[in-house]
């Protein structure tokens, strides 16, 4: 059961305008995520701004996947392995650079940013120059902010997303 009621969804609100926009629909994320002043937008902004980064649209998502099993957050760990999939349908990049993002971030998330030297010379070594890494950062910050909100909101998994997630046995 949610513990932080959604903002209705007929709320007139730019973040709903712009999570309508980008996803052509409105998650339960972004609706519980309303309920404070700023976190839908900054949540929006931080999606848009990691979109023009350095690292992989399926790199994002596999890394976002790795944040969320790491933080327990069900929904977002949902949400985003079916958009990994989707991703995978399309993506056309090199898989070596996806897995060496990935694994830098799980290697990045696991220290906390303390990564040792030889980690970086590891980083180094796989193609991610210090873009990457500081982009890798803002990719994981941004998944912290849904994990930590959709945690603490037990933020309930949408109909379609629920379905979808049956017919491909995600949940």
């Amino acid at each position: 059961m949610t513990r932080v009621e959604p903002v209705r969804a007929d709320t007139p609100l730019a973040a709903f305008d712009t999570a309508r926009g980008r996803y052509g629909w409105l998650p339960n994320t972004i609706r519980v995520m309303a309920r404070g002043t700023n976190a839908a937008d900054l949540y929006l902004a931080a999606g848009e701004f990691n979109a023009r980064g350095t690292v992989l649209p399926l790199a994002r998502e596999r890394i976002a996947i790795h944040v969320a099993e790491t933080n327990g957050c069900e929904y977002c760990r949902t949400a985003h392995t079916l958009a990994a999939r989707a991703v995978a349908r399309t993506a056309d990049a090199d898989h070596r650079d996806v897995e060496a993002q990935v694994e830098f971030a799980a290697r990045m998330l696991h220290t906390r940013g303390q990564l040792s030297d030889a980690d970086l010379d590891d980083a180094r070594t796989a193609g991610i120059d210090a873009q990457t890494m500081i982009d890798v950062a803002a990719v994981i910050a941004e998944n912290m902010l849904g994990n930590l909100i959709n945690n603490l909101a037990r933020t309930e998994l949408d109909p379609m997303l629920r379905q979808r997630a049956t017919r491909e046995e995600i949940a």
